[in-house]
């Protein structure tokens, strides 16, 4: 294990062109336009760029490596091998969480903790495979040397997701012999597995190649390699029959074909919505701390359907309408439970289904009450967690932490005041150090002030009426807008957004954060999403089509 703790690369450093704000002691990044400079009306900029040139440079960017398993990929690989559902991964220590996303291969290490729970998931893996050992056996004479080498051929093939070498099987079959000795057949197997549940050839997938040495150029994974990254990609599962044995993969149409196949899969399903949840931050929605004498609704269980709904939405958007952004940001319509009906104050459905919503309160992923709960206060809403989000995950744009001895604690609440939290806000951050970096989230965020901290919608707060109105600047969608519904439109509508999403789903896809010098690349694998011409089925396929998908830099150590 600590070989393979060894393997795991120092994070890549995201190289973005900033660009500082007068009167900001933090930074807000500059444009996602290709062929814009700073300050291009409509770059992101503050007004007054220049045009500049945009070159797509030739090979891949990513670095041969391996790559260690998340929780998910583990929960998933197992429940295929072991052909039920699964879920050992749940007392592992959590997965770095960088740029949003926990599957960032330079992140994910094996700390003692995780090899002391892995050994432990692997005896319960083992112990469980032998229970039901004759549905997992490729042979039937059960309890025979030429069963256990056939076992080893071809589950230990499925489990290392290549083939097995002559050395490797004669160690695991030495494994096997010694587990039998003084039991019988099950014993042998079940030890023999724990050693491979325990193998860095199990935990990590390869992105070597033929031939990844330090000098050498840019090498082309093997088909082995292909099959586990598309697989993993799409469905966050290992490769099935048809991938492992398909001979077309270094082909863009070969693997085109595999992703169409994929997608029609539930995991695939889900493995979208996955990205959504983290590209949203929704992800932590279970361990929201939410008030409840201030939020009565709320609950565990609650939280669980409001994640419910927004997957459920994403997937019909994805995979049975266009899949486009303007569509998630602006449809009326989701899929609720009777506990969501209470928050949207609408009549409760006979059971979790779809439903059409009133579109001036709500239109897409905004005003979801996974989102609206997510980015707010334990015990209220939160112009700046809104505005920031929208910000930093949706236009890219990052915002610096304050500055030291700023304090964040709002003005202490009076029950007996008239006021609404819009109005403390604007008390708390309109003077002093606060206003530089304010002015870039709060005017966004004050836009979802018809949302308390759970998502329900209000028009009034402490008897006062609530001021729905914002304003957008620094983006291509520049202007006032009032409420999220507006917002989401404005949203719908932006290429800075589009160019944003690919950029996200660039780092999900390849595991890696993306740096200024790749903007054009990324424009030209995803060009006719970010034109507003295609939906997120036609990002997932661009990017597997890629030379960067499949090809990698020499290894540098």
């Amino acid at each position: 294990m600590a070989n393979a703790q060894a393997l795991s690369m120092r994070a890549t450093t995201v190289g973005l062109g900033l660009l500082l704000l007068a009167g900001c002691e933090g930074v807000i990044e500059g444009p996602l336009q290709p062929g814009v400079a700073p300050g291009a009306p409509g770059s992101g900029g503050a007004g007054g760029g220049t045009t500049v040139a945009c070159v797509v440079t030739a090979g891949p960017a990513t670095a041969a490596r391996v790559r260690r398993l998340t929780r998910a990929e583990l929960d998933a690989t197992f429940s295929q091998l072991l052909a039920q559902p699964l879920t050992p991964s749940t007392s592992f220590p959590i997965d770095t969480s960088s740029g949003g996303y926990t599957n960032q291969a330079d992140h994910l290490q094996v700390t003692q903790e995780f090899a002391d729970k892995l050994n432990v998931a692997a005896e319960t893996m083992a112990t469980l495979a032998v229970t039901n050992l004759a549905s997992l056996l490729p042979c039937t004479s059960t309890g025979d040397e030429v069963c256990a080498r056939a076992f080893i051929n071809d589950f230990v093939k499925k489990a290392y997701r290549r083939e097995v070498t002559a050395e490797e099987r004669a160690g695991l079959f030495a494994v096997y012999q010694a587990g039998r000795a003084g039991a019988d057949f099950k014993a042998g197997i079940g030890l023999m597995l724990q050693v491979v549940f325990q193998s860095p050839n199990f935990l990590f997938r390869t992105e070597l190649g033929a031939a990844a040495v330090a000098g050498a150029a840019p090498t082309q994974l093997t088909l082995d390699e292909i099959a586990a990254e598309l697989a993993y990609l799409v469905t966050g599962a290992p490769p099935d029959a048809t991938l492992s044995a398909a001979a077309d993969l270094t082909s863009p149409d070969g693997r085109e074909r595999e992703v169409l196949r994929l997608m029609k899969t539930p995991q695939a399903r889900r493995q979208v919505s996955a990205f959504f949840s983290q590209w949203l931050g929704i992800d932590r929605l279970e361990k929201l701390d939410k008030d409840t004498t201030v939020f009565p609704l709320f609950s565990p269980a609650l939280a669980s359907s409001m994640r419910r709904e927004t997957s459920a939405f994403v997937e019909d958007v994805v995979f049975a309408s266009d899949g486009t952004l303007r569509t998630l940001f602006t449809a009326n319509y989701s899929f609720i439970d009777a506990s969501l009906a209470k928050v949207y104050a609408v009549a409760a459905p006979a059971s979790f289904g779809k439903v059409t919503l009133d579109g001036t309160q709500r239109a897409g992923l905004l005003t979801h009450a996974s989102v609206l709960a997510t980015w707010a206060q334990r015990d209220l809403s939160s112009p700046v967690q809104r505005g920031k989000q929208v910000r930093t995950r949706i236009f890219c744009q990052p915002i610096a932490p304050p500055p030291p001895g700023v304090s964040l604690v709002l003005p202490s609440t009076n029950p007996t005041a008239a006021t609404t939290t819009r109005a403390r806000f604007e008390q708390h951050t309109s003077s002093g150090s606060c206003v530089g970096c304010h002015k870039f989230m709060d005017p966004i965020g004050f836009g979802f002030e018809n949302y308390d901290g759970i998502g329900q919608h209000r028009i009034t707060e402490n008897g006062v009426a609530v001021d729905a109105s914002g304003e957008l600047t620094f983006t291509d969608s520049n202007g006032p807008f009032t409420g999220a519904v507006a917002l989401g439109q404005k949203l719908g509508n932006s290429a800075e957004v589009r160019a944003c999403f690919t950029r996200n789903w660039f780092q999900f896809a390849l595991a890696r954060s993306n740096t200024n010098a790749e903007h054009c690349n990324i424009a030209a694998t995803f060009e006719r999403f970010q034109k507003g011409e295609a939906g997120v089925r036609d990002v997932v396929v661009a990017v597997v089509r890629s030379e960067e998908f499949t090809h990698r830099l020499a290894q540098r150590n």
